[in-house]
């Protein structure tokens, strides 16, 4: 007599998807985060250096009391003073980047002339 085997056939169903966990879509996040910062910063910053260095005006400016704290001021507490200038009737202000600057001093400084807003102490 023949032996007829019994197979029982399974059907092969796909894997559930399963979805990262809560704390690695958050390092993800937090990840491309961080490189979208470096990435806007490397950018916006040679934007600035490519305006200043194309149509430039030079004019006076007025060192005004608005602090900027360096990197390490929590130990050195040092810091710069911040100048304003006018152009077309707009007030800009700028960051020294030099201590010794005094409220009040003028100093030259030099703008973008079609946007202002990028400007910085020239040397």
């Amino acid at each position: 007599m023949a032996s007829a085997k019994s197979s029982k056939k399974t059907k092969h169903q796909p894997k559930k998807r399963q979805w990262p966990s809560l704390s690695s879509a958050l390092a993800l996040a937090l990840m491309l985060s961080i490189f979208g910062h470096f990435g806007y910063t490397l950018i916006k910053g040679a934007k600035r250096q490519q305006m200043l260095s194309a149509k430039r005006e030079t004019t006076s400016a007025v060192v005004i009391s608005k602090k900027n704290f360096f990197g390490n001021s929590p130990v050195s507490h040092s810091f710069s003073y911040s100048y304003s200038f006018r152009v077309n009737g707009k007030t800009y202000i700028g960051d020294t980047k030099d201590p010794a600057y005094n409220v009040g001093d003028t100093l030259k400084i030099r703008y973008a002339t079609s946007r202002p807003e990028y400007n910085e102490a020239a040397q």
